[in-house]
């Protein structure tokens, strides 16, 4: 029988956020993923105030701190886990400060949150990776669920805790699912079912949205890690978003991405130049 050993044979490992990097732009993925060493980006203060937050419930879920004790402890360790504060800049420069209204809104997350009554805690920032083949693409996908409970009938529930604000539509909740999707197959490998519900605790609003699990979503998620895997493996010249499709791409660089607020994307800070300069052409 023949048989050979692939001793340099390496699968790629891929997260849900890598996989809507590379969407999203794929010179952020080239800078972040495939360039060796990677290009050390900048740190925003959205991100930071969610790991600050996601910490605060972590520990509290642990019993590592009292309910009470959320909103100070936060309050406490805020200038040394967020440095950058929160806020956004627009196309004219002006910057907009939300650190305080964003901080406030939290501790009153904090201060009202009552826990999982009725439910069995039964997972906690529960890391997980197993090799996923789709079709002819085999890749070992890895992940971090925030919370998974059980109720009295053997029912299984993700939870994911998100720092934004209300989705603007069913759309865009439903991008946002493929993400819990991906850790559903998690859920069903370990406990031999699939979840009933995947929950976006999004506690800056104090909202729990709520979606019901389904099949054809689960088919329609993985058809999306299938196709995005095939453009990466096809990748050759990792060109970034395209500028001009609206607003959200701007934002985006402007105030989201790690490497366009800091002027390391060339791309970004060209663009950025061509706007300032037809800016300056109709004064």
């Amino acid at each position: 029988m023949e048989y050979e050993i692939l001793s340099d044979h390496r699968i790629e490992r891929y997260s849900h956020s890598k996989l809507k990097t590379f969407e999203q732009c794929p010179y952020q993925y080239k800078l972040h993923y495939v360039d060796y060493p990677p290009v050390e980006g900048e740190s925003n203060g959205f991100s930071e105030l969610g790991s600050h937050a996601h910490s605060i419930l972590e520990r509290h879920l642990r019993g590592e701190i009292q309910q009470f004790e959320m909103s100070s402890v936060f309050e406490e360790e805020f200038a040394e886990k967020v440095p950058s504060g929160v806020s956004i800049v627009f196309e004219n420069g002006y910057r907009k400060y939300l650190t305080d209204s964003y901080k406030e809104q939290c501790k009153l997350f904090f201060d009202t949150f009552e826990g999982f009554e009725g439910y069995e805690v039964v997972g906690i920032e529960e890391g997980f990776n197993y090799v996923l083949q789709l079709g002819d693409k085999i890749s070992e996908v890895t992940g971090i669920i925030d919370v998974i409970l059980k109720d009295q009938e053997d029912n299984y529930y993700i939870v994911d805790w998100k720092s934004k604000s209300a989705f603007a539509n069913k759309n865009e909740v439903e991008e946002y699912a493929k993400q819990l999707y991906i850790y559903s197959l998690h859920i069903q490998r370990k406990y031999g079912k699939f979840p009933v519900e995947l929950q976006f605790y999004q506690f800056r609003i104090r909202h729990k949205e709520i979606i019901k699990f389904s099949k054809k979503s689960l088919d329609n998620t993985l058809e999306w890690v299938y196709n995005i895997v095939k453009s990466i493996e096809e990748e050759q010249f990792y060109l970034p978003m395209d500028f001009d499709v609206g607003k959200d791409a701007d934002f985006f660089c402007r105030c989201l991405c790690e490497y366009g607020q800091n002027g390391i994307c060339d791309y970004y800070k060209n663009y950025s130049q061509k706007l300032e300069g037809m800016k300056r052409c109709l004064i």
